[in-house]
């Protein structure tokens, strides 16, 4: 297996890790700078630190954090792909499933790493600067496909579940055509086909996960002939990128946000009966300790099996 990572120049993973946290700051936006905002985090990148600054009143305090790696708020995207990525789409190409998962609040740089900003063209063939984890992910896969002497196939879909309810970003309708036109359509600007949810009833933060998945399966080639018998799964590459957005203050469809709203009241019910039930059991456990508060005491021996 370590001769197999070596042929796509993957990094060798600690053994027994299996995740890894990573964090990336961002700088300061154009409004935060304007209105002098004060740089609360600082980063070494050496020692894998982040120290968090707060202030109460007259009292200021720091803590700090240690991480798997820490980019700082001068990381570009070409530097955060090749230390931290990289490896990873090596892995794959070697066979491991991984997963690459975005979290943060709303406007800490989740779209812009996954994504990437602004594109230089559209024709898909040269990525920029502002490239983020996903194009230059499908790009290293190809690279690393172009390179080998295999017949390869590469499924993708781009999942989004919202409200409960999953939706294939890249599925189209009955017909075929319609299929074709819309999966071009998706590729070129896959984000314009997210749901945005409006409403004035509920006014809480709503969770989007997107998962980009890539299923690849390659042939080996013996003799110029390609055996059915050799076909073999090279791995799965999962991203995942949660984005916590507010919903807009409009009201289009109250047969949905209805809906929406009966089914928070019956999680919240439902919520209300599980506390209900652990409150009673806590009740029962405090008088199981009180009956044993004699047994428990200093002046006895008790044996914990």
């Amino acid at each position: 297996m370590a001769e197999e990572k070596a042929k796509h120049g993957s990094t060798p993973v600690e053994e027994g890790v299996n995740v890894q946290v990573l964090l990336r700051c961002r700088p300061l936006s154009d409004k935060e700078m304007a209105e002098r905002t004060p740089q609360v985090i600082t980063c070494n990148e050496a020692l894998r630190e982040v120290t968090l600054f707060q202030s109460a009143g007259a009292k200021s305090m720091s803590r700090t954090f240690r991480f798997d790696k820490v980019f700082g708020c001068d990381s570009t995207q070409e530097k955060l792909f090749k230390q931290a990525i990289t490896p990873i789409v090596n892995e794959v190409m070697d066979g491991f499933n991984c997963t690459i998962f975005a979290y943060g609040q709303t406007g800490t740089g989740k779209t812009y790493t996954m994504e990437g900003g602004p594109r230089e063209s559209d024709d898909g063939r040269k990525l920029s600067a502002q490239a983020g984890v996903i194009p230059r992910s499908i790009k290293q896969i190809f690279d690393i496909i172009d390179g080998n002497n295999v017949d390869s196939t590469v499924k993708v879909s781009f999942l989004e579940l919202y409200n409960e309810e999953l939706t294939d970003l890249m599925a189209g309708g009955q017909d075929d055509d319609s299929k074709k036109l819309r999966a071009k359509n998706i590729r070129n600007r896959p984000e314009l086909n997210q749901k945005i949810s409006k409403t004035t009833m509920i006014k809480e933060l709503a969770a989007e996960i997107e998962r980009l998945k890539v299923d690849l399966v390659c042939n080996r080639e013996k003799n110029g002939v390609y055996l059915a018998a050799d076909r073999y799964e090279l791995g799965e590459l999962e991203r995942v990128q949660l984005r916590e957005s507010v919903k807009a203050l409009k009201a289009e469809a109250e047969a949905e946000e209805a809906a929406k709203v009966a089914a928070m009241e019956a999680l919240r019910v439902a919520h209300s009966a599980e506390v209900e039930t652990l409150m009673a059991s806590l009740e029962r456990k405090d008088a199981e300790v009180q009956d044993l508060q004699d047994e428990l005491n200093r002046a006895n021996i008790t044996i914990q099996c």
